[in-house]
């Protein structure tokens, strides 16, 4: 029915009867098909035509009373309502019913056994069921392995943690002892530079006593060359004022109580330069004996022994002279020692006066000398002066073990 057909009185009330009952059979029926919106939807269409006819002023105007359009317009706009709550209602049946198709047909892909059900929708859903049941399971039991793994990794984690911790007091732990071992070192450098004072005080006092060679001042030597001296009419060398010769002289007062003495204290330095440096490496079968009135040396080989004075002889007429063996035997641990202290203090660069050598001196070989050449041995016994000068001078350069 268009808005054309409706002309009459006896044409609305046919048409708000039709549309009231349809209002009452979708509130009756409980539920609303697709059809019954359908024609719901058309008698509104209807009833909106009707009224824009009457209110567009048409040349048919039914006799309504205000109760009756009071009426109408309620009763349309319940069955708007009712045809409103019914959309509502199908557009949410149909999407479930979309829904569970969908999942039936996703079911379908991934249970490829459904196809063979034969379309039996109940026996469908029952093997979905227990499909889905079984993969629940099998979710269940991962679930429990993925719980009892978290476990594990949460006692593991307890175990980093405590480690953490112990590690954190270890770490605390090392660096108070790196702070300790700063304090110590701190106070290690202030103690080794007050060490460093000290014994820069001690080298300085050292120093001090090397310079004062305690030899010299405990023997006096002087040895000055002069012509005179091998003839006998010059100056003689001495020791702590003592006169050093090779034989006595009557006219110059010489005797042999002196050269005796002189050749004692001789020995002595020897004995004591020698006790200086105990490694000097002198012949084991060599030792001088600084004894008065008469030092000697004693030669221990092992055939025998054998004592040597240094010193006058007695019991020969004429002048008395000093043993020539013994001034070679002298001369012999002289230059031994005399090497050693040359080594020993090597930044100094000294060297004794007269060079020596075995039994050389000043390169004359004392074995070729005879006893009569006087002014040969008394030029021997002035060298052997000079470096005994020498020796008291530098043996006291190096202290410490040589």
């Amino acid at each position: 029915m268009s808005a054309s057909a409706v002309a009459s009185d006896d044409d609305f009330e046919d048409l708000h009867l039709e549309f009231v009952n349809g209002h009452s059979n979708l509130n009756d029926d409980g539920g609303t098909t697709e059809s019954d919106c359908r024609n719901a939807y058309e008698q509104v269409q209807n009833m909106d035509s009707y009224l824009e006819m009457l209110l567009s002023g048409g040349d048919v105007v039914p006799s309504l009373s205000g109760d009756e359009c009071s009426q109408l317009a309620k009763a349309m706009d319940a069955c708007r309502d009712q045809l409103d709550a019914e959309c509502l209602a199908f557009e949410e049946a149909t999407s479930a019913e979309e829904e569970r198709a969908l999942l039936m047909a996703r079911a379908a892909i991934s249970m490829p056994d459904l196809d063979g059900l034969n379309g039996d929708e109940s026996e469908a859903i029952l093997y979905a069921i227990e499909s889905f049941q079984h993969e629940l399971a099998n979710l269940e039991h991962a679930c429990l392995e993925q719980e009892n793994e978290l476990r594990t990794l949460q006692s593991l984690m307890h175990d980093q943690i405590n480690r953490s911790d112990i590690i954190a007091e270890r770490e605390k732990n090392l660096w108070q002892e790196w702070n300790d071992l700063e304090i110590d070192t701190h106070n290690f450098q202030e103690e080794s530079h007050r060490i460093s004072k000290k014994c820069s005080v001690v080298e300085t006092e050292i120093q001090a006593i090397r310079d004062v060679h305690l030899l010299s001042l405990q023997f006096r030597i002087r040895a000055e060359w002069d012509e005179n001296a091998k003839t006998g009419e010059g100056r003689y060398p001495t020791i702590n004022d003592l006169r050093l010769a090779y034989r006595t002289n009557e006219k110059a007062g010489l005797k042999k109580e002196e050269i005796n003495a002189a050749f004692s204290h001789a020995a002595q330095l020897l004995s004591f330069a020698t006790g200086l440096y105990p490694n000097a490496g002198i012949n084991s079968t060599l030792r001088v004996i600084p004894i008065q009135p008469t030092a000697k040396i004693l030669v221990s080989l092992p055939e025998g022994r054998s004592v040597h004075n240094i010193g006058c002889d007695e019991g020969s007429s004429g002048p008395l002279s000093v043993p020539c063996q013994s001034l070679t035997l002298f001369l012999l641990m002289l230059s031994q020692l005399c090497d050693h202290v040359q080594t020993v203090n090597a930044e100094r660069r000294s060297e004794p006066p007269y060079d020596m050598k075995d039994a050389k001196i000043d390169g004359v070989d004392v074995t070729k000398l005879e006893e009569s050449d006087t002014a040969s041995w008394s030029s021997v016994v002035f060298c052997l002066a000079a470096n005994l000068k020498w020796l008291s001078e530098t043996s006291m350069a190096t202290l410490g073990p040589s």
